[in-house]
């Protein structure tokens, strides 16, 4: 019996043995790709094995081969023959051919910026469908509007830095196909951001008992939207990052069902409704991911237990980008803020009341935003991509060469994006424009009677053509960590537009609160493109030291 168990234990540690060298070969050999691309030969393989201190001692004792051109026949099969390792060389040399046929990459990174429009377009098909969506209502009274526009703002606000935080932190270890970190990663990050969720509504809750500027039913309302629509943005945003953009719309389009029961089937009303709707969707996306994330992982089981770096550590990296988050949605929304917060006679004396003219203009104004912004997607993949083999291409003696490079680089893509900002704004206008003929509507003709609505959005336009103009200057800066730069230019023009805009609202009348995002928008280009100006004169020195 003990020769029995002897003999089982013996065969166990031997086939431990072999699993455990069987993973050790394929990470080799991913190692291997990374140096060299695809391999030509076995010989190929020796010779980079050599270059890592590989002996013929070390294969024996960690691998079991009996020398490194034995190990390197093993780890050039497994080059041929893994699917993973032959997808991960498919997608390297899409992104080469990308990199020689800039026409084919436009078409399909454009498209992939475009799909943030599309939860947003599908929230407006089930507006003109059902009259409500998600988290709006065609009939509410502006008093509801209020209270529904500050909690989505100041979800917006709360969620942003958190969210660029996130995508930070977890989009590292997606690429790397560290799925445990990556998983664990964002579940941090969440308990973070509901913390500071619950925390800021509790304080407003209490800020508001003390100093009632709402009534306590309106801002109980307006917390738990906040609440809710926080936590949708943040569980969206995985499936972005996991680029399952199609999860995103059906999450959003079928988080409809439960607004459209309650509303059918109950006397609860609206925001009970849009309650069940976001609390739904919500766990929908939950869902999803953490079932991506349960398939992705389950396929790394010989992969040893990893951590997180400190959450100190964390922190002190994703600060930066977290700021930037919260500032960049401060600035979209800032306007607003000012603009409805001028007191006038016509409107009750509230601290904040939804100037509904005003939101249509700057919701018009908007697609065009979303419409320029998607060509990022495409300016910073190129940017990316073309590192590397431009870089290899280059000797050391023509460093000039690559700076002036990437000069043209960005001077084309600068001039890019104004031609798509001017056609983006002229698309949008006579796109919505057309609806003119539909006037026999109430709600369209009511849309197209306020000449604020008009003045909104020529003026807006213009805040967001200049606003793409910071964006684009800033993606170069978040991309080799250069995040003092992006925050300088955004915190400037959030001052500019701040100021600017209650100036002008009281002045002239709320309606001219928008001239605080036009002066905002072309203060964040100019100072982003000097900041800009001084990267790419430096640019060897920011990629060398980015990371």
């Amino acid at each position: 019996m003990v020769m029995g168990f002897e003999n089982k234990a013996v065969q166990n540690s031997g086939l431990t043995f072999i699993l455990e060298s069987d993973s050790r070969k394929k990470e080799l050999a991913v190692k291997v790709v990374e140096n060299i691309h695809k391999p030509l030969d076995k010989w190929a393989v020796a010779a980079i094995l050599e270059s890592m201190g590989l002996r013929d001692t070390d294969v024996r004792a960690e691998f079991g081969t009996d020398s490194i051109f034995h190990l390197a026949e093993e780890i050039y099969d497994i080059c041929q023959r893994d699917e993973e390792i032959v997808d991960m060389l498919n997608k390297r040399e899409r992104a080469r051919e990308e990199v020689e046929n800039p026409v084919k990459g436009f078409f399909k990174y454009y498209s992939r910026g475009l799909s943030f429009m599309f939860p947003f377009l599908g929230q407006i098909i089930l507006l003109g469908l059902f009259r409500y969506s998600l988290w709006a209502y065609i009939e509410f009274t502006e008093a509801e509007a209020t209270i529904v526009a500050l909690g989505t703002i100041l979800s917006f606000i709360m969620s942003g830095g958190f969210v660029q935080a996130a995508s930070r932190d977890s989009l590292y270890y997606l690429k790397a196909k560290e799925y445990r970190l990556a998983k664990k990663s964002y579940l941090q990050m969440f308990r973070f951001q509901l913390l500071a969720v619950v925390s800021v509504a509790l304080a407003l809750l209490l800020l508001n008992l003390l100093f009632p500027f709402f009534k306590m039913k309106m801002i109980v309302t307006s917390l738990l939207y906040f609440i809710l629509l926080s936590e949708l943005w943040f569980a969206l945003t995985i499936l972005y990052l996991i680029k399952h953009y199609l999860a995103v719309v059906l999450v959003t389009m079928i988080g409809i069902l439960p607004v459209w029961a309650v509303m059918n089937f109950t006397k609860l009303g609206m925001f009970n409704a849009h309650f069940a709707g976001l609390i739904f969707a919500n766990i929908l996306s939950w869902v999803y991911a953490l079932l991506w994330f349960r398939r992705k992982i389950r396929g790394q089981q010989h992969k040893n237990p990893v951590k997180l770096p400190h959450r100190s550590i964390v922190a002190y990296v994703s600060s930066p980008y977290f700021i930037y988050g919260m500032m960049y949605f401060t600035f979209l929304f800032v306007d607003r803020i000012v603009s409805w917060s001028t007191v006038e006679t016509n409107v009750p004396a509230m601290l904040i009341w939804f100037r509904t003219p005003y939101e249509l203009g700057m919701d018009w104004a908007l697609l065009s935003l979303l419409i320029t912004i998607a060509l990022l997607e495409f300016t910073i993949e190129r940017f990316s991509s073309t590192l590397i083999p431009i870089q290899d291409n280059l000797r050391i003696f023509e460093l000039g060469n690559f700076i002036e490079i990437y000069k043209r680089f960005y001077r084309r893509q600068f001039v890019l994006l104004i031609i798509m900002g001017m056609a983006s704004v002229a698309v949008t206008y006579y796109g919505v424009l057309y609806l003119k003929r539909f006037d026999y509507i109430t709600e369209v003709k009511d849309f197209f009677s306020n000449k604020v609505t008009f003045m909104s959005f020529y003026v807006a336009s213009g805040g967001y053509f200049f606003m793409a103009i910071g964006l684009l200057n800033g993606l170069f800066f978040l991309t080799l960590s250069r995040l003092h730069f992006a925050i300088k230019a955004i915190g400037i023009s959030i001052f500019v537009n701040l100021i600017t805009g209650i100036l002008l609202s009281r002045w002239f009348g709320y309606e001219f609160g928008v001239f605080g995002l036009l002066a905002g928008g072309v203060t964040y280009a100019l100072v982003s493109s000097k900041y800009a100006n001084n990267f790419f004169r430096q640019l060897d020195y920011y990629y060398y030291s980015a990371y």
